[in-house]
């Protein structure tokens, strides 16, 4: 495990300077701007080295003052030719011990700009990387452009024009200190780098204040080396199975809170390399004190379903913040929450996870036209499964559990098998990707798997996204629907944490005339259903299927791109299958069936 230390001093300033008497007068329009109480000098005054200096030492003190930050250093260029003493060409360094003591003193808008800069240069410092952050209030904008979908992907530094696209954000950009002042949060997510976090907090100007429930950590002992209030705490699955959601609660001052539900781990590359989708809820507010246990429910039990899943979770640091949900108003919410839960479930849980969820919440809300067999059910992941000798080996189950609609719900209705297609980058498509070079890869499938699937390559489709720009951004992000033949509509979205395979969605099995559905991993995921929404019966997915209602995004693009007869999926170099000697029980993950996905993904 690596230690970040956060005890360190960084350059905040340019150091160039044209000449003394410029510094001078760029000090004092600093000083205007940033309102330091600073008393001019007459321009008519002689300009002596003694008076020049009263002054530049005036406008530091004050600065330091007006911060709070007793740490700010003044420096003297030590590269000054000796006798000069260009003092004004300085660096304000900055412990980050001290950056709280600038945070309670933040008061003025361009207070909360220096703070962002500040911020900006400890980030860059820690990732050795060059680091963009957005405009204060920019996702409020991109919060109201959004609806009603409020689906988002992130941003991607590499293409400069992702950053123009109002469904495009960055973490820190969701957490901005215009949105209100940030008095808790919980984090229940894969992967995650402590260091990473807490600089995205400090860019939006958020106390680093949060509880961070994970299966893997890249620095756990970066806690003891900062002055932050943050709990971490280790999830341990079966040898089978990960803790695979990724999720946050965001808890305001003002009595309200804030869900995001995501693809994205919570470290720099997942949020700067690759495609990530993301659903933000509304601001819910707190229910009266008085209010039942059973109000604040969404049309379509959102608040059950998420409660039911963080209950699932029996770390102790969860069990306040189920109090918190309890207590909220989800009367806002229009999507359905699509959790799983590591178990072997049996009535009447089994069609509470997984696909079996998935299911229902189809079967009893999904509307497609007469010729709903044309509409093929469209797959795409980050991380291949193993499915078995062929399609029906279990493929078809999931498949099946999509095909599911509102209008065949009697036991005697045929369930139309659809056509598949399954999304996912060629050797081809991780060629120059941001990913190539880089120590890891979001993109797992073993060729050891594949040889025993070769199959599956017949329902292969290429990773383009250049309507997004992100072609070359590897898609982490996992997603499932249906589109209509012509390409216009689709009738339904899942977007989770879960990629294809049976660790998430569930294996089914019976057992002594027991119908079970086995589960290895935590995920999350939201179902975005159209009547719920915008009270059509299937969203639009261009411009011109609809001149009234915006089209939902789809992160790739469309017609999709078969795999030809040379194409190879990508393969994971370094990725070795699960092996154990340990004995397989009846409704468990065989090793040879173990997803190629792993828990730092």
């Amino acid at each position: 495990m690596n230690k970040v230390n956060f005890d360190f001093d960084i350059n905040l300033s340019d150091t160039d300077s044209e000449d003394e008497n410029e510094e001078v007068e760029t000090s004092k329009n600093r000083t205007k701007k940033n309102d330091f109480d600073v008393s001019s000098t007459d321009d008519d005054e002689e300009d002596d080295e003694a008076e020049k200096e009263k002054i530049r030492e005036e406008i530091l003190k004050q600065k330091a003052n007006a911060i709070g930050l007793d740490a700010v250093i003044y420096c003297h260029n030590e590269n000054a030719e000796y006798g000069e003493e260009e003092i004004l060409n300085k660096t304000l360094e900055l412990k980050v011990s001290t950056w709280m003591m600038m945070y309670d003193n933040l008061e003025e808008p361009s207070e909360f700009a220096m703070m962002r800069d500040v911020s900006v240069g400890i980030a860059e410092k820690l990732r050795n990387i060059n680091v963009t952050a957005s405009e204060f209030g920019s996702f409020d904008d991109k919060y109201k452009a959004t609806a009603p979908y409020h689906f988002f992907l992130t941003t991607v530094p590499d293409q400069p024009e992702t950053f123009d696209q109002s469904y495009s954000v960055s973490f820190h950009e969701i957490i901005d200190h215009t949105l209100g002042e940030l008095i808790d949060s919980l984090h229940i997510n894969c992967f995650v780098q402590v260091s990473w976090i807490i600089t995205e907090y400090m860019i939006a100007c958020q106390r680093p204040k949060m509880t961070v429930i994970y299966a893997n950590c890249s620095d756990p002992d970066t806690i003891s080396t900062q002055p932050f209030d943050i709990e971490l705490q280790q999830v341990h699955t079966t040898d089978y199975g990960c803790m695979h959601s990724k999720l946050s609660i965001f808890k305001y001052k003002g009595d309200k809170i804030r869900i995001v539900v995501s693809t994205a781990n919570m470290y720099a590359i997942d949020w700067t390399t690759r495609t990530q989708g993301l659903w933000v809820s509304p601001f819910l507010p707190l229910l009266p004190v008085d209010a039942d246990h059973t109000d604040g429910e969404s049309v379509t039990n959102f608040k059950k379903d998420f409660i039911k899943y963080l209950s699932k979770h029996k770390e102790p640091q969860v069990f306040g913040w189920l109090g918190l949900i309890h207590k909220t108003d989800f009367s806002a919410v229009k999507v359905f929450f699509l959790g799983s839960a590591p178990g072997k479930h049996e009535e009447p849980e089994i069609n509470s996870w997984g696909q079996n969820k998935l299911k229902t919440i189809l079967s009893q809300h999904a509307v497609l036209p007469h010729n709903s067999k044309e509409w093929p059910v469209v797959a795409q992941s980050s991380a291949v499964g193993s499915f078995g000798p062929n399609y029906l080996a279990w493929l078809s189950s999931i498949v099946h559990s999509m095909s599911f609609e509102k209008k065949k719900t009697s036991g005697n209705d045929i369930i139309f098998m659809p056509e598949f297609k399954y999304i996912f980058p060629s050797q081809e498509n991780y060629l120059g990707c941001y990913d190539d070079g880089l120590q890891g890869t979001c993109i797992l499938y073993s060729e050891e798997l594949h040889l025993r699937q070769p199959w599956i390559k017949d329902y292969l489709y290429q990773w383009q996204a250049n309507i997004t720009k992100r072609t070359f951004a590897m898609p982490h992000l996992k997603c499932y629907t249906r589109i209509s033949p012509d390409m216009t509509q689709i009738p339904w979205f899942v977007l989770t944490s879960s990629n294809l395979g049976k660790g998430g969605w569930g294996k089914m099995f019976v057992n002594w005339g027991k119908n079970i559905l086995s589960i290895t991993n935590y995920e999350a995921g939201i179902v975005f259903i159209p009547k719920f929404l915008i009270d059509r019966d299937t969203f639009p997915i261009s411009e011109s299927a609809s001149s009234e209602i915006p089209p939902f995004l789809l992160p790739y693009d469309v017609p999709l791109t078969k795999y030809r007869p040379k194409d190879k999926p990508y393969f994971s170099p370094t990725h070795e299958p699960h092996i154990s000697e340990k004995p397989i029980e009846q409704g468990e993950m065989d090793p040879d069936e173990y997803e190629t996905e792993n828990c730092n993904m």
